[in-house]
């Protein structure tokens, strides 16, 4: 087993993100940064799982603790609020989705008979949050656009 997925096995279920940051630290002093390319990260608990590339900074903590940042992300008061609120049939903006926590998460509670729009400038991001949507088969719903 190669040390990434070593740690991975070690690190996803990890509730907490204290650890995210000082991992990633130590990665870079090893010249291990993660490598480049498209991995797969399971939402916990039901949640949509999300393509992130390891490579980056980011992304590569979304993949290594991804408990912690679903239940960071959804513990944080949009994140209540888009639980509490979002229903099946809804529409959804999300404007700077980043790789897309929110998108994906209102396109599996608005459904099929609702409409997700997100919009992310930055290349390498809406890669990630394009490669997701249609990971999870969310084709129906998330229109996203880059920029």
């Amino acid at each position: 087993m190669r040390f990434e997925e070593l740690l991975r096995e070690v690190t996803r279920r990890v509730p907490y993100r204290f650890g995210a940051t000082l991992m990633n630290v130590v990665m870079v002093a090893l010249g291990r940064k993660g490598r480049s390319g498209w991995k797969v990260s399971e939402g916990p608990r039901g949640l949509p799982k999300m393509v992130v590339n390891p490579a980056l900074p980011f992304q590569r903590r979304m993949y290594f603790f991804p408990r912690a940042y679903w239940d960071r992300l959804m513990g944080l008061p949009f994140g209540r609020f888009a639980e509490r609120e979002l229903r099946a049939g809804d529409v959804f903006l999300d404007i700077g989705a980043n790789v897309g926590f929110y998108t994906l998460f209102a396109a599996q509670r608005v459904g099929a008979g609702g409409c997700v729009h997100a919009f992310e400038p930055e290349p390498s991001t809406f890669e990630s949050l394009r490669r997701s949507v249609e990971a999870n088969d969310f084709s129906w719903a998330p229109r996203a656009s880059p920029g």
